[in-house]
């Protein structure tokens, strides 16, 4: 998908190029507000609060330089904004399994404990890193750009988390 294309129609008004750009980008946007708030009716302003500033700020966008990582940039401002401004502590909601066939509900929701319990040894980076990458698919210079965090230490943190998570679960 040319985000460039579609963010500088978005400055010129195109709504049509702002729902293509929400359709590709909310799931990542909706996913990463999450992983940073583990709340979702905060995760699911920030979805929104993301893509009106997308439209307000389309023209302030200089094409070339990563439109996807420019717009998950935003939603993560706008996450941690939520954070610093409003102080108040989120509850871990419940993860939803993913639906498959064949899989009964027992399972999913024993999957979704153990899924839950592993990531809550995480630090919020690690946490945030892996999400990002195992769950929303990014590659990890992505996240190191999203997150203002150096690459080699993303990569770092992801491996330090997934041997975390494997002495957890005695895989390792």
């Amino acid at each position: 998908m040319d985000y460039d294309k579609l963010i500088i129609e978005t400055s010129k008004g195109n709504l049509d190029s702002l729902e293509k750009l929400y359709r590709d980008l909310g799931p990542a946007v909706f996913g990463l507000a999450l992983s940073i708030l583990r709340s979702r009716p905060l995760a699911e302003d920030v979805l929104q609060d993301t893509f009106v500033r997308v439209k307000l700020a389309a023209g302030t966008y200089k094409p070339g330089t990563n439109g996807r990582a420019w717009i998950l940039t935003i939603a993560r401002n706008t996450a941690i904004s939520i954070i610093r401004s409003s102080r108040h502590e989120t509850q871990v909601e419940e993860l939803e399994a993913v639906e498959s066939d064949g899989i009964d509900h027992m399972q999913k929701s024993i999957d979704s404990i153990i899924l839950r319990e592993t990531l809550s040894i995480l630090d919020e980076q690690e946490r945030q890193i892996v999400l990002l990458h195992a769950v929303k698919d990014l590659k990890h210079r992505e996240i190191a750009k999203i997150t203002d965090i150096p690459l080699g230490t993303v990569l770092w943190k992801y491996r330090r988390a997934i041997k975390k998570m494997s002495k957890y679960l005695e895989i390792g």
